[in-house]
């Protein structure tokens, strides 16, 4: 299972006002992640990874403790992120079979990928799989939000003690 972490620490050491102001960090990195949970999900659609809907499904913004937030995925996640270029065969059976003869009307040769049709109609050849990176586009646009989104929980946090920053 994929999981992208959001802790805050070195909250031990505030003394008598520690439990109020750490449970509003948690409630500002809580919203980090669930800006994280939009900005992947957004990238799967941008990068056209729509049809493989139970990674899109699987993608979840979850509360672990007052202090830890993560965003959770499926396990291939990372792997269609991060897999390193491969030819996959063109067996019947195969989602990639099926994603081949929808996607790849004709006959189609380049320099990498090698697809053809036989006499009863089925499909041979294998196709050059290449890694498709949007996790770290996603997580680089939420922790730019991240520090507005801090600023407002810990200016709310600090409003309702009648001590206010302003930016």
């Amino acid at each position: 299972m994929f999981i992208a972490k959001f802790q805050g620490k070195g909250l031990e050491n505030l003394g008598r006002i520690n439990r109020n102001f750490s449970s509003a960090i948690g409630r500002a990195l809580f919203k980090v992640s669930l800006v994280g949970e939009k900005e992947i999900k957004k990238e799967i659609i941008k990068k056209k990874l729509i049809w493989k809907i139970r990674l899109y499904n699987s993608i979840k913004a979850k509360k672990i403790s007052n202090k830890e937030s993560v965003i959770k995925a499926v396990n291939y996640a990372e792997a269609i992120d991060r897999a390193r270029p491969h030819y996959v065969s063109l067996k019947r059976g195969r989602k990639i079979y099926q994603w081949t003869r929808e996607k790849l009307g004709s006959k189609v040769k380049t320099v990498l990928s090698f697809v053809r049709y036989t006499k009863r109609g089925g499909i041979k050849g294998a196709i050059y799989v290449t890694p498709t990176p949007f996790i770290d586009t996603a997580m680089n646009r939420t922790l730019r939000k991240s520090k507005r989104i801090i600023e407002q929980g810990l200016n709310r946090y600090l409003i309702s003690r009648g001590r206010a920053i302003t930016t």
